[in-house]
This record gives C-alpha cells, sequence and structure tokens, in this order.
C-alpha cells in the first residue's frame, strides 16, 4: 500500500473569524474527512504548508500576537499527530489484509483522538402550540395511534365531529373580517375551498384558554345562530384535547376545569312515531319512487331494530340468525361496540325479503332528506311546538311533523313503541345497547296522555275490592 498523506483544509477559509481545520485523506479513489475540532484565523494558515504560520515562518504583513503565536504551535503539534496516526492506521490495515471503509478509518481515528465521546443527551420532545397539537390529534385517532379508552379505534362519526371543531376553531382565531358568510361557506362546502384572510389572525395557545376566551368562543357561536348543543360540542372537544395536551406534558393550565368552564347543554324534544304513523309509512305505495321507497324501507328497518343509522343502514343476510321459532339479527354496534339481538318482527322480515336479506346502502344525508318527503306523503304533518335556543335567545316555533323526522328518530321510534307495548325496560336496553336506564329514557319521549293510557290498565289502576273500616 502506497504512503497516505493527509491534507488539512479550513472549512471557511474567507471568514474573518477563526474556521475549523478538517483532516482530509483520499484513498483509492475514496475520500474521507474528518473534523479535527481545532479552530484557526484563515489569516494565520500557511495554504502552500498546509499548516498553521508559526512565529518564524509567518508572511510579511501578518501579525501574530503572543498567544496566537503559543496556540499555533499547539496547532502545528496536534496536526502532526493527525499525521502519524494517519500513518499507522493505513500501515494496521495493509498488515491485517483489510480492505479500508469510512466506518472504519473514522473508527480508528476516533480511538486515538476521542476515546471518550460526551454522552448525547436525549432530545427533549419538541414543544408544539395548540394548533399544531390540534391537528396530531386528529391525525393520531384516524390513523388508530390514540384509541379511546376501551383501547378501540375512534368511530368515523366522532372524528368527523373533531374535524368539524377543528373547523370552527381555525375559523374564530380569523380576524372577524375574515370570517365567511352563510353563502360563502356553502361556497366552500361546493369547492372545498377558503377565502385566503386579508386581516389578523390569532393564534390561540393553550395558555389563552380562559373564561375570557370561553365567554369570546360562546358568543363566536350564538353570533351564528348555532343551538347550545351545538356550541357545548365543540367546548367539549376542546376540553378533551386540553385535557391529553396535559397529559403529554404540553401545558399546565387548568381554567377548563373552573366551574364557569361548562359544557353547554339543554334538553331537546325529538320526535318519533306512533304506531298508526308508523303503519302508514309502512303501508306507502311508493312503486314509482325507487329512490323513496329505498330510503323509506332503511328507515323502517331502524324503526323495527331500534338502532343507529350506523348500525341499522348496514345489516344484512350475515346479521341474521335462525333458531326454532323465528329469526333474530345479532350485530356489534358501531359506536359501543355492544353486542346486541334483535327479534325480527314480520314487518322487517318482509323488508328484509324483498331485498333478499341485503338492503342497498345509503348515505345519512340523503336518508335526512328523504325520509322527510316520505312522511309528508304518508301525511304526517301534525303542527309540533318547539321552543328552542338559538344564539342564545329562546326562539318558539310551530313546525310540521314530518320536517322534524331524520334517521334518528327511527331508534327513537323503537325504543318508545316497545316501551309502549309494555316490554320492560330492561329488555329494550339489552336490544338498543344502553348501559344505563337513565340515558335510555331520554330516548323514551310519550306524552302524559299516553302515560296515563299506557298505566290504566296496569293492576293497580285496575284496583281490587277494599273493605272499609268501620
Amino acid at each position: 500500500m502506497a504512503t497516505v498523506t493527509p491534507l488539512f483544509n479550513l472549512k471557511e477559509p474567507k471568514s474573518k473569524r477563526p474556521t475549523l481545520i478538517y483532516l482530509i485523506v483520499r484513498y483509492n479513489k475514496m475520500r474521507f474527512k474528518y473534523s479535527t475540532g481545532l479552530f484557526i484565523r484563515p489569516e494565520l494558515w500557511d495554504k502552500e504548508g498546509n499548516s498553521p504560520y508559526l512565529k518564524n515562518n509567518a508572511t510579511e504583513g501578518v501579525a501574530m500576537t503572543e498567544e496566537e503565536i503559543q496556540q499555533a504551535a499547539i496547532i502545528d503539534n496536534k496536526l502532526t499527530k493527525y499525521k502519524t496516526k494517519t500513518a499507522g492506521i493505513f500501515n494496521y490495515f495493509t498488515y491485517q489484509g483489510i480492505q479500508p471503509t469510512k466506518e472504519l478509518i473514522q473508527t480508528e481515528y476516533d480511538k486515538e483522538f476521542r476515546p471518550n465521546p460526551p454522552e448525547k443527551k436525549p432530545k427533549e420532545p419538541e414543544k408544539i402550540n395548540l394548533n399544531q397539537y390540534i391537528q396530531k390529534f386528529i391525525s393520531d385517532i384516524q390513523t388508530g395511534i390514540r384509541t379511546t379508552e376501551d383501547k378501540t379505534r375512534y368511530t368515523a362519526g366522532t372524528i368527523k365531529n373533531y374535524l368539524g371543531f377543528q373547523s370552527q376553531f381555525n375559523e374564530f382565531q380569523l380576524d372577524p373580517r375574515d370570517r365567511p358568510t352563510a353563502t360563502e361557506r356553502k361556497k366552500r362546502k361546493d369547492t372545498d375551498k377558503t377565502k385566503e384572510p386579508k386581516y389578523r389572525i390569532k393564534n390561540i395557545d393553550f395558555k389563552d384558554i380562559t373564561n375570557i376566551f370561553y365567554d369570546q368562543y360562546v358568543a363566536f357561536f350564538n353570533q351564528k345562530n348555532y343551538s347550545p348543543n351545538t356550541t357545548g360540542r365543540h367546548i367539549k372537544a376542546l376540553k378533551v384535547i386540553m385535557r391529553a395536551a396535559a397529559e403529554d406534558g404540553l401545558h399546565e393550565n387548568k381554567e377548563i376545569e373552573r366551574k364557569n368552564f361548562k359544557v353547554i347543554t339543554t334538553e331537546v324534544h325529538p320526535v318519533y312515531l306512533t304506531a298508526k304513523e308508523l303503519e302508514n309509512v309502512y303501508n306507502l305505495d311508493l312503486s314509482d319512487n325507487k329512490t323513496l321507497d329505498i330510503a323509506r324501507d332503511i328507515f323502517l328497518i331502524g324503526c323495527y331494530t331500534a338502532q343507529r343509522f350506523s348500525d341499522y343502514s348496514r345489516i344484512n343476510s350475515q346479521h341474521i340468525k335462525e333458531v326454532k321459532g323465528g329469526k333474530f339479527i345479532e350485530l356489534i354496534q358501531k359506536k359501543t361496540g355492544e353486542r346486541v339481538t334483535i327479534p325480527v318482527r314480520p314487518e322487517l322480515e318482509t323488508i328484509l325479503k324483498k331485498y333478499d336479506y341485503n338492503p342497498p346502502h345509503t348515505h345519512e344525508q340523503k336518508a335526512n332528506e328523504r325520509i322527510k318527503l316520505v312522511c309528508e306523503k304518508a301525511g304526517i304533518k301534525e303542527l309540533i311546538e318547539i321552543e328552542e335556543i338559538r344564539g342564545g335567545l329562546k326562539v318558539t316555533q310551530r313546525k310540521s311533523k314530518h320536517e322534524l323526522i331524520k334517521t334518528h328518530t327511527a331508534r327513537r321510534t323503537g325504543a318508545t313503541l316497545m316501551f309502549l307495548a309494555g316490554i320492560p325496560s330492561i329488555s329494550i336496553m339489552k336490544i338498543t345497547g344502553h348501559k344505563t336506564e337513565r340515558e335510555f329514557l331520554k330516548y323514551i319521549r310519550i306524552t302524559k296522555e299516553e302515560n296515563a293510557t299506557l298505566l290504566m290498565n296496569h293492576p293497580y289502576f285496575l284496583g281490587t275490592p277494599l273493605k272499609l273500616v268501620k
């Protein structure tokens, strides 16, 4: 092996400040670079001699201080050691028959010049702000990195809610002059394009989530005429994300735990179909409109099973089980993971047979629009007085019942009609998947008259002969 002579190059040869000296080795078309850890001012470096100027060989015009003269001697001595070590390394490779690689050469230099490299401190996790964390949180629940408390994946509906929260939170941070109008929001849905802001943007971080923020956030939704439950859903999402960020060590803000920082809710007055109305929908002739016919049938499957749309809209032949005396549907609910078993009543059997036990799929948004038309055709037009809060104000209005029907009405209808038929709550809960009677009873929306009629045939109200005390 030919003698290998190292060269020394300056990292920044034109710098006015001290710069790093690199060792360069070329061997068999391989170029190896190694940091010597030595620094020198470029004007004190002798390019021809490939070494620092010493006291006796400095060129004319180069003035060296006593300290620089001493430092130059130290650097020259260390560079000599690098030369000696280089010869030793390649002689070793030759005698051992080793083909040098950059990794092997570096290892040998490190043995001599960096025998005890400083331990690398573990890199602290990069601090991210609230908006970045919201994006990370949503990404993690979409990919399954973050799961629920039961260690199950978040449902598509829950992910959609968090995406909706992010969209509203982003809009809240815009200057009011940049916030889209209702018309612009509709246009954005159609084109999926957002307007570029012209004015100031607030960047809300963890420390900014205070009671003052809370009041401004609620006012923001009130200006959009949102219901308290919608506002509350967005506040709830923010609180979940803030708590998750606190657990990840990103902040110590406890403002969301204050009593005033509450999730707003208000009792809603959902409707259900009476047994007669359900019968009218079932008997409605929709043979001339296949789209409405399918929407009606899917809705009825929901009424007869008391399931959520995410479950009743996917029932097919694989969910049907046969036993002596009839059939039942067995499925695992998407939202809760609960396994439920529902007896198949004759009307449901007829609908399922119509599609060979594999009803067509439909989107919930379209189903919501179409079932209103179906119920209108079925004559469900009773005027109902609705009292609700919009934009922070109580509003009372009368609406035709068919306008209030939506996909979730099916679940409420099924549970309520079972209850009115005298089926015990605990048995209905086995079908609906409710874990507590308190939550289940929120679904039962019967009038006082219906309740009284239900109780008329109860043994207590039928009475027993009583003896008068004389």
